[in-house]
């Protein structure tokens, strides 16, 4: 986008005229034009708020005119967006009274409209609205910004590479109910927020480069952000959970607020990305904590049930579903990229040789109540899963993330050729 922005400034020399003769606010009209386009911000272009309440809609209307004798191209974006709330909506409604663009607000500058046709005389007038459907927030923030580009360019997210690139297929072996070896490719599921896609067995094109750091994609989630998970692990091992002291619920030892392992998680998401966090999107991260059954003095919560008795893994949560920016893989998930119970398996893409021991999910699976103990699953070194293990024991840390959905990438996802974010 930076690049777009210098282009603008330095080969078309466009000149800008406001209203007022003051530093512009978020509602003084301004118009910018050059030899080839007119752009009439009616009402400013900056949405400035201060108290954003819920329920409240603000708009903007924008025309863009071409004023040369050669035909060009429209695009029009939302850029430099600073904002603390999940649940602003982004509407755009053309001259004829058509929705062409309604989505959630994400961090990322976004390309509202790309390279719609602008023929000679023509004009295309726009009515972008920004409604808040949550809670009341505070200092929201963004631009607007349009301009025309002389050749048709299109704007592939990471979710349209990954589908171009990758047929989606049926699964060639039973989810859940026995171990993918081969490249079953890329599968369409559901998750908890509509259409997803899973990659299963030993995918080779689904490497992925973010600011030096190597990632696998997991999935593309519903709300079609990209989920990833770190190709190796942390540096040091460390306990799911190290406290060890009595309580009234030991499930909630597994909440991954209240774990130890949080704060690593978040020290290595500032450290290696606090200048791109806005690339990061909060995703839901599933803590199923329902118990399924209570024998012999043992609480079996509903995952273990899912996986180890009815091989019925989801990726629809059952349980509470956190919004958080870095968290841990679900053994759901594990076993969707191709492991099941005690199956050796080495070659689906989850399996690396250089990881010195088994990594930890975020799954609990039971608590044993005489030794005030709780169990997660983790995914042993040979690709297995084990369900019996302590969440004071010290594992391999491989953190999960899920890139915005208006990312975009070079790249193809080869281990040569692996998908690479681009920063701006």
């Amino acid at each position: 986008m930076a690049t777009l922005l210098i282009l603008l400034t330095l080969t078309i020399g466009i000149s800008v005229s406001y209203s007022m003769y003051e530093k512009p606010s978020s509602n003084y009209s301004l118009v910018e034009s050059d030899q080839y386009v007119s752009i009439n911000y009616l009402d400013g272009k900056f949405f400035d708020i201060a108290d954003f309440k819920s329920g409240d809609v603000y708009s903007k209307k924008v025309t863009i005119s071409n004023v040369s004798n050669v035909d060009t191209y429209a695009t029009l974006s939302l850029m430099d967006v600073s904002k603390s709330s999940e649940n602003l909506i982004l509407k755009v409604i053309d001259s004829e009274g058509k929705v062409v663009y309604e989505k959630k607000i994400t961090n990322v500058d976004t390309e509202i409209i790309k390279g719609v046709d602008l023929g000679v005389g023509k004009s295309l007038s726009y009515t972008v609205s920004i409604e808040n459907k949550g809670e009341d927030t505070k200092n929201f923030y963004a631009d607007i910004l349009a301009y025309k580009e002389l050749t048709k360019q299109t704007n592939e997210t990471f979710k349209d590479v990954i589908l171009k690139n990758n047929k989606v297929k049926e699964s060639l072996t039973n989810v859940g109910m026995e171990a993918a070896l081969k490249n079953e490719g890329l599968i369409k599921t559901q998750d908890d927020d509509g259409e997803a896609y899973f990659f299963r067995g030993a995918v080779d094109n689904n490497n992925v480069v973010f600011n030096d750091v190597k990632f696998k994609i997991l999935r593309i989630n519903g709300d079609s952000s990209v989920r990833l998970i770190l190709s190796d692990a942390l540096e040091s091992n460390y306990a799911y959970n190290n406290d060890n002291s009595e309580v009234d619920n030991y499930a909630d030892k597994l909440k991954l607020e209240n774990s130890s392992v949080k704060e690593v998680l978040d020290k290595w998401l500032s450290a290696n990305f606090s200048n791109y966090t806005k690339y990061i999107g909060n995703s839901t991260y599933c803590e199923d904590l329902n118990v399924f059954k209570e024998e012999n003095n043992i609480i079996y919560l509903n995952t273990y049930n899912r996986l180890f008795v009815d091989d019925s893994p989801s990726l629809v949560c059952a349980g509470n579903k956190l919004s958080a920016q870095v968290g841990l893989i679900s053994a759901d998930e594990v076993v969707y990229a191709g492991a099941y119970r005690n199956s050796i398996n080495q070659s689906f893409f989850l399996y690396n040789e250089n990881l010195n021991g088994p990594f930890v999910t975020m799954s609990g699976s039971q608590i044993l109540q005489n030794y005030n103990a709780v169990d997660a699953i983790i995914v042993n070194k040979n690709g297995s899963l084990s369900y019996d293990k302590k969440i004071s024991n010290e594992y391999q840390i491989r953190p999960v993330i899920s890139l915005d959905s208006n990312t975009t990438v070079t790249g193809s996802g080869t281990i040569n050729d692996p998908y690479v974010v681009k920063l701006s």
